[in-house]
């Protein structure tokens, strides 16, 4: 993947799973297909193990599902699947997906067709430092 030059217009994602943290440059107009490809691409270049948070990495973009936060200011009120319409073909985009400059994007994959409703709905694994764990509590 060589190295992207920033713009303007260009739009730093903090994707996150679990601990991990990738951060990606993206172009409002580019495709959620094209963003879960460089995910995927950057996963494999950091991550020599091939594994996650004790989980292989996804093979294709396809596997992979994107969420954003119910709310921008407040992650513990949980994560919305971002939804890529099927007449879209993989062509919708990051703008029209809602994201924004500097968002937490919740990245999972995995075989979602084994679980409940219930659970995919919920199965969000971010882990996000609270403010004690980053600056340390001076009492």
């Amino acid at each position: 993947m060589a190295p992207a030059v920033p713009t303007t217009e260009t739009l730093t994602l903090r994707l996150k799973h679990h601990r991990t943290t990738v951060f990606l440059y993206a172009s409002p107009l580019q495709s959620l297909a094209e963003l879960k490809t460089d995910l995927i691409t950057a996963l494999r270049e950091t991550t020599p193990s091939d594994t996650l948070a004790g989980r292989p990495l996804p093979t294709s973009p396809e596997q992979i599902t994107l969420g954003k936060p119910k709310d921008r200011n407040d992650y513990a009120l949980g994560w919305i699947r971002i939804e890529e319409g099927e007449e879209s073909k993989g062509k919708e985009s990051i703008k029209l997906a809602g994201l924004k400059e500097g968002m937490v994007v919740a990245f999972k994959w995995g075989d979602e067709s084994q679980m409940t409703e219930n659970e995919q709905k919920y199965k969000w694994d971010v882990v996000l430092q609270t403010y004690d764990e980053v600056y340390g509590d001076d009492s």
